[in-house]
């Protein structure tokens, strides 16, 4: 087991906890406008953002509300776990913590769209369950990872360390939305796009698709569980790129989601930078680099 990548991405629920957490009505704080939030009263729209740049041929988005929608799920989880045996194998993935709920974590497919085209994709949803959850409403996390691979047998849906991360922040009391980026499925047939890697519209759209489609399957899934509009976008390395983009995406393509915090670990900050050294020192940004132009 990976132990360093399965703390790395773990330590996001508790920086974001930190986070949810705040409160945000207190009067001892201030609360400064930050530029890049958008007012409750926008007219801002999907139809505002940027796309078919740099050349490509021309295309429109599609309505947002008439995606996220469940085409199909895994009548078991692929988790379904007591605290304690969880916390057992977090701490043996070299994470020593005290999940508070027993989790469980599915994999599912729904609608998204690529370049102005109705395409599905796949996810995870991890959520906390059992007598110790109560009867509050839950804050949502969207997560996305690092780099697994660039196809359907890397997606991250089938990855154990990945899904038992998915159950560790659930069991700190979020529903957790992870996404497999478009072009990596996980569940039911294979894609029909290329992974689009370190783009930052596929990754965004996908996953506020994927997180919408969560909500509508967690009433189906464990119908006693409610969910706020709160949410935490986590992501380490690719997966850090992913949700500021996500981010900057939200007022525009989910304007219903309140977030409240973006947490990103190794993040990737200056592409050309990174593709300036990609070529004067061979390593594995090399690699990386290379796919990612011709993504």
């Amino acid at each position: 087991m990976n132990k360093r990548w399965l703390s790395r991405v773990v330590l996001i629920s508790f920086i974001a906890a930190a986070a949810a957490c705040s409160d945000k009505d207190s009067d001892a704080e201030t609360e400064v406008e930050d530029p890049g939030q958008t007012p409750a009263d926008s007219t801002l729209s999907y139809r505002d953002l940027p796309v078919a740049l740099c050349g490509m041929d021309a295309y429109d988005l599609i309505d947002p509300s008439t995606l996220g929608k469940i085409v199909s799920q895994e009548e078991s989880p692929v988790v379904d776990m007591p605290a304690e045996s969880l916390g057992a194998i977090l701490a043996a993935g070299g994470l020593n913590m005290t999940p508070k709920h027993d989790a469980k974590v599915y994999r599912f497919r729904y609608t998204t769209q690529d370049r102005g085209q109705e395409i599905e994709a796949t996810a995870m949803i991890g959520f906390p369950v059992g007598a110790s959850l109560g009867n509050v409403p839950l804050p949502l996390l969207s997560y996305s990872h690092v780099t697994l691979g660039f196809s359907d047998a890397c997606a991250g849906g089938r990855n154990f360390v990945y899904q038992m991360a998915i159950a560790g922040m659930a069991s700190q009391g979020y529903v957790v939305v992870a996404s497999d980026y478009i072009g990596m499925t996980s569940h039911g047939a294979p894609s029909t796009v290329t992974h689009a890697y370190e783009l930052g519209e596929p990754a965004a759209i996908g996953a506020w698709d994927a997180l919408r489609a969560g909500e509508s399957l967690i009433t189906q899934l464990e119908p006693s569980i409610t969910t706020t509009k709160q949410t935490v976008l986590a992501g380490a390395s690719q997966g850090s790129l992913s949700i500021f983009f996500q981010e900057r995406f939200g007022p525009y393509y989910a304007p219903d989601f309140d977030v409240s915090a973006v947490v990103g670990l190794v993040p990737v900050l200056d592409m050309l930078k990174s593709s300036d050294l990609a070529v004067d020192i061979y390593s594995g940004n090399s690699f990386y680099s290379a796919v990612m132009h011709t993504s």
